[in-house]
């Protein structure tokens, strides 16, 4: 009798400790991010070294990972194309596009999309803190449960979890479960007025990339939205596009497109376009690089080892 008491006081201080631990940080979506972004950087170092020729880099989270196609536009662009999209990268994106932004070389074609431009609902961690845990990265979130292999594996830095998407060589993925494609999911909520903040933040991104040497294309990635909201969204859309314009980079920035009310286009959550959705968002990002009039990278495109597959 005594031995059972011990064994459930034990496990109480044990689940309490757990408690304690989880509110300390967000274990779960560290360590979620620390595999993601390890398999980003395994992604790079099949890329090689110097490139004889431009390459096209796809840099985003879970969106681009599961939308854009780097075979289809490197079929379409005559350049080698790369998918270094990170799942969860939302939370800690100020981080992750720096990390991936060392392997951009000059006249390079970086398509970038950042689903923190329409929405602020991820967490967003302290920068620095999924490739290395300190103190400063420490914030009391009540949690009711335990994560505690989570805090091991992130306070050890020895391993990480394993992502639960299969990718090949050039980052595109082979697999995917997902987990509620059949039932009904949740639509992005309206955040109000988000037009200074995005058209802020995609100036900072274009002048980033070019600093690098490098071509941008920025691309709003679809969403699924509250058809009573498609009208709000839309007007939001309109201005972000007339401030783009106005600062002269709208062939840089690509927004037609990301609003949608079709339920069908969108795999287990509203920024996970279905193939369908992917394969839509593939064609617009190469309709605009290899648009005539439109595409903002043909000095990079005109670099192409062996010419354009025609479509």
């Amino acid at each position: 009798m005594h031995g059972s008491k011990r064994w459930t006081l034990a496990a109480f201080a044990l689940w309490g400790f757990g408690m304690l631990v989880g509110s300390v940080a967000p274990w779960d979506v560290l360590d979620g991010s620390r595999a993601s972004l390890d398999e980003t950087r395994r992604i790079a170092a099949s890329m090689g070294g110097a490139s004889e020729t431009p390459r096209v880099l796809l840099i985003g989270s879970s969106p681009v990972e599961l939308g854009l196609s780097a075979e289809r536009i490197s079929a379409a662009t005559g350049l080698p194309a790369f998918n270094l999209a990170a799942g969860g990268a939302l939370s800690f994106f100020p981080e992750y596009l720096n990390q991936v932004l060392l392997f951009v070389q000059p006249d390079d074609v970086v398509i970038l999309s950042n689903p923190n431009w329409v929405s602020r609902n991820g967490v967003l961690l302290a920068e620095g803190c999924v490739s290395r845990f300190s103190l400063a990265c420490a914030s009391l979130r009540p949690h009711p449960l335990p994560h505690l292999i989570e805090f091991l594996r992130v306070v050890s830095g020895h391993w990480s979890s394993a992502t639960d998407i299969m990718r090949n060589d050039v980052g595109d993925v082979v697999s995917y479960r997902s987990t509620n494609a059949a039932v009904t999911i949740s639509t992005i909520p309206f955040p109000g007025g988000y037009a200074n903040d995005a058209v802020a933040e995609l100036r900072q991104a274009v002048a980033a990339i070019r600093a690098k040497g490098a071509c941008p294309l920025l691309t709003l990635g679809p969403v699924y939205v509250d058809a009573r909201d498609e009208a709000r969204w839309l007007r939001e859309q309109q201005i972000v596009e007339a401030r783009i314009a106005k600062l002269g980079l709208a062939s840089s920035v690509i927004t037609d497109g990301a609003i949608s009310t079709d339920r069908s286009l969108f795999l287990d959550g509203y920024e996970h376009p279905a193939a369908s959705e992917g394969a839509i968002w593939t064609d617009r990002v190469i309709g605009r690089l290899t648009s005539p009039s439109q595409g903002p990278c043909a000095g990079s495109l005109a670099k192409a080892g062996r010419p354009p597959a025609r479509s």
